[in-house]
């Protein structure tokens, strides 16, 4: 038995040497190095798009809930925020109360993920283009063979 678990162990070793050569090989040829930064620029220009096609629309919703919230803010006298109660408040002022607490909650929530969606697809984008760059230059500076 402990043969048989010593030759897996020393083969399993020689495999994993072949397959991180096998990794560098691929990861530093040209072929890598434009993928990468194709995939790179996508990223990139999705982060761009996505900021001008979202960048409006949260715009106006922040508007709409900011509008709300200072007219109730005006009829209290002082500012709202999630603890203030509405139930004590005049029954006219209630519900556009509860209204500036949910477009407020709302709006927050939403920037948060809109924001998380936007730094991992800029982040996975410069790791994409730095990767490339380091694949160009693995390939540029390897040895190359004579015919």
């Amino acid at each position: 038995m402990k043969n048989v678990l010593r030759r897996i162990v020393k083969n399993m070793g020689s495999d994993l040497v072949r397959l991180a050569d096998n990794l560098g090989e691929t990861f530093s040829s040209a072929q890598a190095a434009k993928s990468f930064f194709k995939g790179g620029i996508v990223l990139l220009s999705g982060v761009l798009l996505a900021l001008a096609g979202t960048g409006q629309f949260l715009y106006q919703q922040d508007i709409e809930a900011n509008k709300v919230r200072f007219e109730v803010e005006a009829a209290l006298g002082a500012p709202l925020d999630s603890e203030t109660k509405c139930a004590v408040l005049q029954p006219a002022l209630v519900a556009q109360c509860r209204l500036a607490q949910y477009q407020d909650k709302s709006l927050k929530s939403s920037l948060k993920l809109f924001l998380t969606i936007y730094q991992w697809l800029f982040y996975g984008g410069l790791f994409l283009i730095a990767l490339s760059a380091m694949a160009y230059f693995g390939h540029a500076v390897r040895p190359r063979e004579k015919v």
